[in-house]
């Protein structure tokens, strides 16, 4: 995986706080959820290849394909049936769940997700949108009706919206089990916020001040 870390380190503008390290949780993760060890190495073998949409913006998904194949994959012996699943899961991963989502894009989806309910979310999500505003006085507990997870307005709306996979977005039964103790420091992140900013009466602010 030596060449998927050196597309990292080129495009190190460009992968908004989702850096090789990021791929790497994703991929321990996959193997960590999934108790089949055919399919945990798929999805590992995934997780290290689903950041390449990020890496190469400006890529059709067939571009994104013959990229993974021919480059990252270039010299693995790997069945041409397990490699249509890897890339299909790589291009999928960032999708609402389905019905018809196969095994390794489960796993995939629920590794990702996983990785990005925990402690390094606050520091990756400021990465990615530094140039908003840290939080919003008047949207704390509530979302401001304006953003929206592509256009959050705020770092503590990106931060807010991973609490919306707690409902039935994650499907493995070992990811649900880990990220219970994930979800309940992101609630208490959030609530914990709300009362720094009500000590400072920072809810009670002019219009002006918040324009």
């Amino acid at each position: 995986m030596r060449k998927v870390k050196a597309d990292h380190v080129k495009a190190i503008d460009a992968v908004g706080g989702h850096d090789f390290l990021h791929a790497v949780m994703v991929a321990e993760y996959a193997e960590v959820i999934e108790p089949n060890p055919v399919m945990a190495g798929m999805g590992w073998l995934a997780g290290m290849c689903h950041n390449t949409d990020c890496l190469f913006p400006r890529m059709s998904d067939q571009e994104i394909k013959d990229h993974i194949i021919g480059n990252y994959f270039s010299g693995f012996a790997l069945k041409k049936g397990s490699m249509e699943q890897i890339v299909v899961a790589v291009l999928e991963h960032s999708k609402k769940n389905s019905d018809s989502d196969g095994l390794v894009t489960v796993v995939l989806k629920d590794a990702d997700r996983l990785a990005n309910i925990g402690p390094p979310l606050m520091i990756r999500s400021g990465q990615r949108y530094s140039k908003l505003p840290c939080f919003d006085p008047r949207w704390i507990l509530e979302d401001d009706p304006k953003s929206s997870y592509r256009n959050p307005r705020t770092v503590l709306r990106d931060v807010k919206s991973s609490l919306e996979w707690k409902d039935g977005w994650l499907r493995l039964p070992k990811a649900r089990e880990i990220a219970e103790k994930y979800f309940v420091l992101l609630q208490e992140y959030v609530e914990l916020m709300d009362t720094q900013i009500q000590e400072t009466n920072l809810d009670q602010l002019p219009e002006y001040f918040l324009t």
